[in-house]
């Protein structure tokens, strides 16, 4: 018998963690560590939101949802992640990945998100509409080009007693996600599980001037891996290139890895000046915004700062049959709802700037792209 699309169960979480893990990390060779990796999604609080088809009693495919609020310079935005996508493999090709993404995407706009991020690139996400959205540059770096001179800041490795500082430091991130103590907990506690496996490296190491922590960078690797990637840092841009140089002393690694948005132009600036070459435009994820009208509204501060009043309050959005009709100064564009995010989150491909969208970018010159969101430890 056929069960699905629907909630996993409380006694199913285990199952559920199970076949990721049997999809994802073992045949791989790496460990069942995704339940410890991803706490927030694979969570009794999230049963809800752990999606699965069930077949005669045994969960064989689930697509895995977390929601929360992400800030983007002053304005607060519901957003959905999507993630731990998989069937088992004696099921695959019959559909069940994409019945279960559909419900996916159905519960949040239900839920009332207002943009969703999908990690990776497939056809089973663009045939929804989600598309690579948004500009980040992927820096794959050398210990070589950061030597630095002197002892401008002191490196500390995190411990749970420097919580505080971690949270002050992320909530003066203009792009950001709202997260209480627990959730930060739990979060960062992931780089102190995952030392305890052979072959893993994380860390967390805080930059301070005196005693006052003034940025952080959160770090990983895997298995035989002789790379490491930076899955968040905050604060003083300044001390970034430090706290790097400090992890190719300790580590002893040949490269790491460290993902920054368009709009970070600090970030770019200061790896021009250590002799970085900019990389490729690239994304972050595969994005779709799933509620036009209530993102448009809670948009509105953000753009309004850009480009005025009585700029915003010539635009109208609807949603119609499907498409979104945006009204500009009494003319009325037709798009799809890729369309719609490319027009307000970009893409690296240069081929999907379409026409149709470029009237209303040129009408909001100055304000759009808007910043692209980072996963950043919410990463599912």
């Amino acid at each position: 018998m056929l069960e699905g699309p629907r909630a996993a169960k409380l006694e199913e979480l285990l199952e559920v963690v199970g076949l990721v893990n049997e999809v994802f990390m073992t045949p791989r060779g790496f460990p069942p560590i995704l339940g410890e990796v991803f706490p927030l999604l694979f969570n009794v609080n999230n049963l809800d939101n752990l999606r699965i088809i069930v077949m005669d009693g045994k969960i064989i495919s689930h697509v895995g949802i977390w929601e929360g609020s992400l800030l983007i310079y002053g304005s607060w935005f519901k957003v959905g992640m999507i993630g731990a996508v998989c069937t088992h493999k004696d099921f695959r090709g019959r559909g069940y990945a994409s019945a279960l993404v559909m419900d996916a995407l159905r519960k949040m706009r239900m839920d009332g998100v207002d943009l969703v991020l999908i990690s990776g690139d497939r056809s089973l996400y663009r045939r929804f509409g989600c598309f690579k959205s948004g500009i980040v540059y992927h820096y794959k770096v050398s210990g070589e080009k950061l030597k630095n001179s002197g002892h401008k800041f002191n490196i500390i490795p995190y411990d749970e007693g420097m919580i505080g500082d971690i949270i002050s430091i992320y909530q003066r991130e203009p792009v950001r996600y709202r997260r209480t103590r627990e959730e930060f907990k739990l979060l960062l506690e992931v780089f102190k599980k995952i030392r305890r496996y052979d072959g893993f490296k994380a860390g967390i190491r805080l930059a301070a001037a005196g005693d006052k922590p003034l940025a952080y960078i959160a770090f990983s690797s895997f298995l035989s891996e002789d790379s490491l990637k930076v899955w968040e840092y905050a604060g003083l841009r300044e001390a970034i290139p430090y706290l790097m140089a400090n992890i190719f002393e300790t580590e002893k690694t040949s490269s790491l890895e460290i993902t920054v948005p368009f709009h970070d132009t600090e970030m770019l600036s200061l790896f021009e000046r250590y002799g970085l070459d900019r990389p490729n435009m690239d994304s972050e994820a595969s994005m779709l915004i799933l509620n036009p009208i209530g993102f448009f509204e809670k948009s509105r501060l953000y753009l309004e700062e850009r480009v005025g009043r009585e700029v915003i309050s010539k635009i109208g959005v609807e949603e119609d049959d499907g498409k979104i009709a945006v009204s500009l100064d009494g003319k009325r564009f037709m798009l799809e709802p890729s369309d719609f995010t490319l027009l307000f989150f970009d893409s690296p491909d240069p081929k999907r700037l379409r026409e149709k969208v470029m009237p209303i970018r040129r009408f909001l010159d100055g304000a759009l792209p808007m910043p692209t969101p980072l996963y950043g430890l919410n990463y599912v």
